[in-house]
């Protein structure tokens, strides 16, 4: 028997088809490491990346980039979003807010070409080494690097978020291969973008909705939901609540959501630890649970103009899944329930009490 649900937040269908995974399957997925490789993020390989923006040890910023690096700053050597970025199409008078090349004047811009020379000293793409060891997962780092890593998203993301011709900063996290990761070596992904999508914009409409009946908005109304149902929950503490979301569009997806709504510039250091431990356990188990699978670290935040709106972390375990229906409809088939996945993860932390 199959479900169709609906995520009132991303306001997308999702079809839960657990028989799916008894599908015949002829192929098979493998990726393998190049042999010859030297990684150009390891201590030591310093020189074959661009120079650092940012170099940090565990007290903080360093003044220059010494050997007892713990985590460094990169500009991104292949942007998405380069320095010479165009803006093509008839964008409508809705999305003109969101681009300083639609309207210039807006952000105190006078040409194109004065924001080309901005975003030349300042690039929109950012890579986060997160360790000077060769290490492939969040699961890996440390106490040190995990907290470090996680105060220099921090304040980079701060950052991005200060520039006024910026609208969204996104933070991410790809590993392994088919979660687009193109270099082992563990490392956060910041991308600070002149527009916010519409499809963001809609996802922190549809939060900030108010509940008919309720004065909790759509987003609180949700959360206390699935907090009370239970079922779906792998964790609870004072700060943070994990849980498989109902409408799940992936298999053994994970939520980590703040159970109060404050924003993500604005944690302090032990919620940010909290965070940043709670990712590393849970990608822990993706990693026990499922046989290491690629997977994304994705956090939701919301636009530059409306910081002060929800957000959360999704951590996503990457199979083959998405084909012709997916692309065609936007309706995700699932072929793990989030209750079944839910049971599978509150097994591995029964079974690993640490952090």
């Amino acid at each position: 028997m199959s479900d169709l649900r609906y995520d009132p937040i991303f306001g997308q269908w999702a079809v839960i088809a657990e028989k799916r995974n008894s599908r015949p399957v002829e192929f098979q997925q493998f990726s393998q490491r190049r042999a010859g490789i030297d990684c150009p993020f390891c201590v030591g390989n310093e020189s074959v990346t661009p120079q650092p923006l940012e170099v940090w040890s565990a007290d903080g910023p360093l003044s220059e980039s010494i050997p007892n690096w713990l985590v460094r700053v990169l500009p991104n050597k292949f942007p998405a979003l380069d320095t010479n970025l165009e803006v093509l199409g008839d964008a409508s008078a809705d999305d003109a807010e969101n681009s300083a090349f639609q309207d210039p004047s807006q952000q105190g811009i006078d040409s194109r070409s004065t924001h080309q020379e901005q975003a030349s000293i300042i690039p929109y793409q950012e890579v986060l080494v997160l360790s000077p060891r060769h290490v492939v997962s969040l699961s890996g780092l440390n106490d040190v690097e995990l907290s470090t890593s996680f105060e220099v998203m921090q304040a980079r993301f701060n950052f991005h978020r200060s520039r006024s011709e910026i609208a969204h900063v996104c933070l991410f996290m790809n590993c392994r291969p088919l979660a687009g990761a193109s270099i082992e070596h563990s490392h956060f992904q910041i991308i600070a973008a002149p527009i916010c999508t519409q499809q963001v914009r809609d996802r922190v409409t549809r939060m900030q909705q108010p509940v008919p009946g309720s004065d909790e908005s759509r987003w609180q109304h949700n959360l206390a939901w699935e907090i009370k149902q239970g079922e779906r929950v792998i964790f609870e503490n004072q700060r943070f609540v994990v849980f498989c979301p109902f409408a799940s569009r992936y298999s053994n997806q994970i939520r980590i959501a703040p159970k109060q709504q404050a924003p993500f510039a604005h944690l302090d250091k032990t919620s940010r630890d909290d965070l940043a431990f709670l990712c590393r356990k849970w990608i822990g188990g993706i990693e026990r649970c499922l046989d290491d699978p690629a997977y994304n670290l994705v956090f939701h935040l919301p636009p530059n103009a409306d910081s002060n709106a929800a957000w959360f972390v999704d951590l996503i375990p990457r199979f083959p899944q998405s084909a012709g229906f997916e692309l065609a409809t936007e309706c995700w088939v699932n072929p793990v329930a989030p209750e079944t996945a839910a049971r599978q993860f509150r097994d591995f932390a029964s079974s690993h009490q640490t952090t």
